[in-house]
C-alpha cells in the first residue's frame, strides 16, 4: 500500500478531474489532499482523527483522479486503505453497524425495513416534479440527508419473476444465465429487472433468479467493513455456485464493479472454500451490456423506439470495469434510436451511493453539471446502465424542472421487442 501512496508527487492533474474539489475548492479534500492523508497514516506522522475520517468520506470513489494521474497513483485503494483503518479503530455508527450486519445480509430483514421506511415517506412531500421522488418527513429527514426517495415497488422482483424463465418460443438455446438482482431492482425499480430478463429470454438465454441472493456488498466494501464484506461474499458466492450457469448478469455497474473487482481482495481474507466460490462467482460476471455484445446482432426487435439518446457512462463501468462501448453498441441495435454524446458522457453524476446522503450538497452540485451536460444535448432521454445513477439524475433533473426521460439501457432495449411476446 506505501508503494501506491509514494507513486504521487503531486503533480494536480486529478484536482482538474476531482469533482468534489470543483465543488468546494478545498486540497485537503482534493484527490492529491486525501492521498497526502492516507500516506502520513501509512508513515505513522498522521494520527487517525475525526477530521481526518471526514477527509476519506468525502471521496466520491468515481476513479476519476486515476483516469488523470500520470504515475497511475490507485486512488480508491489508497482510500479504502484509510477508511477500513478507521472503522478498525472506532467501529461504525449503530444505523449503519445494524444496516451492515443484519439488513444486508438478509433479504427478507430488509424488505421488511424498507416498507418501514416507505410509510414515513408517504408522510412526507412529493419531489417537485412528477411525484415520482418523494422526500421523508422533517422528523425523519435525517435519514435520507434531506434528499428525495422513490417509492418501492408494489411487489420486490424476486416476487415477480419465476425462479426460471425459459428462452422464448423460437429464440433456440443460447445457455443460461444468472441474474444478479441487486437492492435497488429488486425493491424499487423492479420493472428493469422484469425487462432484463425479457430481453435476455428473447435472445435464447435461460434465465434465472437464484433465491440466496442478498446486497453484493458495495455500501459494506466502500465503508471499509472488511469483516461484514467477509460474510456478504460468501453468502452470493453460495447462491451463484451452480456449475451449469454460463454467466452472472449485472444491471448495477456498481454492483458488477464490487463483483468483479472488490470480491477478489475480499476473497484474499477467506478460507479455502468461501474464498474459490467468491472468486468463481466474481469471474463469471458480466455487465448486461458485455453479454448483449457477445449476441449481436440482437434477435427480435422489431418495434421502432423513436428516441433520441444521450447515454451516461457510470463510473464503476467505464473506470471501474472498462466498459464503454457496449452499451452505445447495443443502442445501435435499437431501431429508430439516435444516438448523441454529451461534452463529459464518463463525468460523475454525484451519487456515489451514501455518499449523496451524507453530503447532499455537494452531491447535488455535482450532479447540477451532469443535468446541463444532458440538455445540452437536447436529447429526448439519457440512458445508463446503472440505478443509483439513474436515481440521482432523475432527483436532480426534478429539481432543475429538466424535461428528459431517465432510463435503464435495458428498458430501451425492451421497448423494441414485440408486445405480444412481452405480456
Amino acid at each position: 500500500m506505501m508503494k501506491e501512496a509514494i507513486k504521487c508527487y503531486s503533480c494536480g492533474f486529478c484536482l482538474a478531474a476531482c469533482p468534489v474539489y470543483q465543488v468546494l475548492g478545498v486540497e485537503t479534500l482534493s484527490s492529491r489532499g486525501r492521498i497526502d492523508t492516507v500516506r502520513g497514516m501509512l508513515l505513522g506522522e498522521l494520527e487517525l482523527t475525526p477530521r481526518m475520517e471526514e477527509i476519506l468520506s468525502t471521496c466520491l470513489l468515481c476513479m476519476a483522479c486515476e483516469a488523470s494521474c500520470p504515475p497511475g497513483v490507485a486512488a480508491k485503494k489508497l482510500i479504502l486503505e484509510g477508511r477500513h483503518r478507521a472503522v478498525e479503530r472506532d467501529g461504525l455508527p449503530l444505523l449503519k453497524r445494524w444496516a451492515h450486519g443484519r439488513l444486508l445480509k438478509d433479504r427478507r430483514a430488509l424488505g421488511r425495513a424498507l416498507g418501514f421506511v416507505s410509510i414515513l415517506q408517504k408522510m412526507g412531500p412529493p419531489a417537485q416534479q412528477g411525484g415520482h421522488l418523494r422526500h421523508l418527513p422533517a422528523l425523519f429527514s435525517g435519514i435520507a440527508g434531506g434528499r428525495a426517495l422513490p417509492p418501492l415497488a408494489p411487489r420486490p422482483l424476486h416476487a415477480r419473476v419465476p425462479e426460471r424463465t425459459p428462452p422464448w418460443p423460437g429464440a433456440g438455446h443460447r445457455g443460461k444465465v444468472a441474474l444478479f438482482v441487486g437492492c435497488y431492482l429488486d425493491f424499487v425499480d423492479s420493472p428493469i429487472g422484469e425487462a432484463a430478463v425479457q430481453v435476455l429470454a428473447s435472445q435464447g438465454l435461460e434465465v434465472v433468479l437464484p433465491g440466496g441472493q442478498v446486497c453484493c456488498g458495495a455500501p459494506v466494501i466502500y465503508s471499509g467493513d472488511l469483516k461484514r464484506a467477509m460474510e456478504i461474499a460468501p453468502i452470493n458466492a453460495r447462491a451463484f455456485a451452480d456449475p451449469s450457469i454460463d454467466a452472472v448478469v449485472s444491471l448495477c455497474a456498481t454492483c458488477g464493479s464490487a463483483l468483479r473487482k472488490e470480491y477478489p481482495v475480499v476473497a484474499g481474507h477467506l478460507e479455502a472454500e468461501d474464498r474459490d466460490l467468491v472468486l468463481n462467482l466474481s469471474e463469471k460476471v458480466q455487465d448486461i451490456s458485455e453479454l448483449l455484445s457477445l449476441y449481436a446482432p440482437l434477435r427480435g426487435l422489431t418495434e421502432e423506439v423513436q428516441l433520441t439518446v444521450t447515454y451516461h457512462d457510470p463510473c464503476h463501468n467505464v473506470r471501474g470495469q472498462g466498459i464503454s462501448r457496449e452499451p452505445r453498441r447495443i443502442l445501435q441495435e435499437v431501431p429508430g434510436v439516435r444516438q448523441l454524446e454529451m461534452a463529459e458522457p464518463a463525468r460523475c453524476c454525484g451519487g456515489g451511493g451514501s455518499f449523496s446522503l451524507t453530503h447532499p450538497e455537494v452531491s447535488l452540485e455535482v450532479g447540477r453539471w451532469k443535468v446541463e451536460d444532458i440538455l445540452s444535448t437536447g436529447a429526448d432521454a439519457v440512458v445508463t446502465s446503472c440505478p443509483g445513477c439513474i436515481l440521482q439524475i432523475q432527483e436532480v433533473a426534478a429539481r432543475e424542472r429538466a424535461p428528459f426521460q431517465v432510463l435503464h439501457l435495458v428498458e430501451v432495449v425492451h421497448r423494441a421487442l414485440p408486445p405480444r411476446q412481452t405480456r
